[in-house]
């Protein structure tokens, strides 16, 4: 299941950084709280 969460957060990520770039920071600070609220 983990699996399967990690390629869906991956898919959306790229889908949003496609949608509105942002710099590898910000990305990396979005991805963090993300991870941190599951």
């Amino acid at each position: 299941m983990k699996q399967l969460f990690l390629i869906c957060a991956v898919l959306v990520g790229q889908f949003v950084l496609a949608a509105k770039p942002l710099t590898k920071e910000e990305s990396a600070k979005k991805i963090e709280t993300a991870i941190r609220k599951e």
